[in-house]
């Protein structure tokens, strides 16, 4: 039974955590009264907290936050942008100390300007990364067998990803390659440009001069088993770092886009300097590559299950309820009634 004394110590309770004239108040309103509804109810001020059955409403479809990726005409500039060279400011003060024997020493700072391009191995990763769609931890843990040149084609058989370390003081996580979590990331990725291969073709070239030139210091695969080598590695062959891409994709992308800004600051025409800063790459995250390649056969009539199968989600309407706002809908519709009903016409009918 609820009485008015009940009901005084229940406000007591909410004014304790809520001042509503207070600038900076302790808690928000609505966080206030669940602590003094929890704090009633343990307190037997109240028999039972009514919070308890609330249900929260669902996110509303509308409000669904749509992934941040590319389009079509910013994933054409990026890939071309990666084979680009960019003008890139070094600098270092001068720097003065005194070495053992009590003598100064003193080395001369710099400011210049080099011309650098993004290391091939770097071009091949988020190219691959873009066109197949694949995680991070999967294209981390791709040996070159996984890579039929033939057929043009990707087998996705393990992932690479950080577990515990229970048997080191050291690092407390370690790097280890197992099986996708699910059947569905198990999968055979096929119908890849072939330009994408000779790229991949060029850089397993590449790494086998990198294994001659480092010979025993080389902790890759050695040249008669090749086919065990991963793809992407670190400076002395070993398997590449899980961290790293995420790094440097955000370097790249940050340089590609101050690349942009610099060329826009020389034009003098207004409209022009307009269109250059259009090039800017939205700064999406690693992952945002793999969304844009699903959206991106979305949006160019690729069917759903197909799709799927492809970026190896477990099931179709993972895909359709993430992406199903990068359909072409209105296209699709206009094509299919176009086809009944007016297929024999000469003219297509004039936009509005």
């Amino acid at each position: 039974v609820v009485n008015k004394a009940k009901v005084d110590v229940f406000l007591e309770f909410s004014c304790f955590f809520y001042d509503p004239t207070e600038v900076g108040n302790l808690v928000s309103g609505s966080s206030a009264f669940s602590k003094s509804s929890y704090l009633a109810y343990t307190d037997y001020v109240i028999i039972d907290n009514p919070l308890n059955r609330i249900k929260m409403p669902r996110e509303t479809e509308g409000k669904a936050k749509k992934p941040l990726c590319f389009n079509e005409r910013e994933a054409r500039f990026f890939l071309a942008a990666l084979s680009r060279k960019y003008n890139i400011n070094e600098s270092r003060p001068d720097m003065t100390w005194t070495n053992h024997f009590g003598e100064l020493v003193t080395v001369k700072g710099y400011n210049r300007m080099t011309e650098t391009e993004i290391p091939y191995q770097w071009q091949v990763y988020f190219t691959l990364a873009i066109i197949s769609g694949l995680r991070r931890g999967e294209m981390i843990g791709l040996t070159w067998n996984d890579i039929d040149f033939k057929n043009g084609s990707i087998s996705v058989s393990k992932s690479v990803e950080r577990i515990r370390n229970r048997n080191s003081k050291g690092s407390k996580t370690v790097q280890q390659t197992k099986a996708p979590k699910t059947s569905a990331g198990e999968r055979i990725v096929s119908g890849l440009p072939f330009q994408l291969f000779n790229m991949l073709r060029s850089w397993q070239e590449q790494q086998k001069e990198i294994c001659r030139e480092l010979s025993n210091k080389w902790k890759g695969q050695p040249i008669y088993s090749f086919g065990n080598q991963s793809v992407f590695i670190s400076e002395d062959g070993s398997q590449m770092k899980l961290d790293l891409p995420s790094i440097k994709f955000r370097k790249i992308l940050q340089m590609i886009n101050k690349s942009v800004e610099e060329e826009a600051s020389r034009e003098t025409d207004p409209i022009h300097k307009e269109v250059i800063l259009q090039n800017k790459l939205p700064e999406i995250t690693l992952h945002g590559l793999r969304h844009s390649f699903v959206s991106l056969l979305i949006a160019n009539d690729v069917d759903i299950k197909t799709t799927s199968g492809l970026a190896g989600h477990a099931r179709s309407d993972v895909t359709l309820n993430v992406y199903a706002h990068y359909q072409n809908r209105d296209d699709a519709v206009r094509s299919a009634l176009t086809r009944v009903f007016f297929e024999d016409e000469d003219q297509p009918a004039a936009k509005a």
